[in-house]
């Protein structure tokens, strides 16, 4: 695996530590405030968490130049299955828990926004 791939890797596992602990923030914030919301913010934030982790598997799984279709195809396919998997998260949260709206957009905003606010501050300081 070349450097850069390393790298990626390691930047895209900062940012899900990051996606975690904004999860966990929001979820006490929610249990002291409005308890019956719980169920929102699971769903929201674990959709966003677990397509961003799919999305981040696939697009570091093959590295080089010499394997430039493989990584094409493989982040082509990280992306279809991330939508599937936020498709999935919001039938859930829509179709059989039946979750407060505006709570599971706001968690699986905030978990996808401080994803790439994480990405963007490390890459703008360099610290990979």
């Amino acid at each position: 695996m070349d450097d850069l791939a390393k790298q990626g890797k390691k930047l895209a596992f900062r940012a899900a530590v990051a996606q975690m602990w904004v999860f966990l923030v929001m979820l006490l914030v929610v249990f002291f405030f409005s308890p019956d919301g719980l169920s929102a913010i699971v769903i929201g934030s674990l959709t966003s968490i677990v397509s961003n982790g799919v999305l981040a598997f696939f697009s570091f799984r093959f590295s080089g130049a010499r394997q430039s279709d493989a990584v094409a195809k493989s982040i082509g396919k990280g992306m279809r299955l991330k939508f599937v998997f936020c498709v999935i998260g919001f039938v859930v949260a829509f179709g059989l828990v039946h979750a407060k709206p505006l709570l599971v957009f706001l968690a699986f905003m905030t978990t996808t926004l401080s994803y790439w606010l994480t990405v963007f501050w490390l890459t703008k300081r360099s610290i990979v």
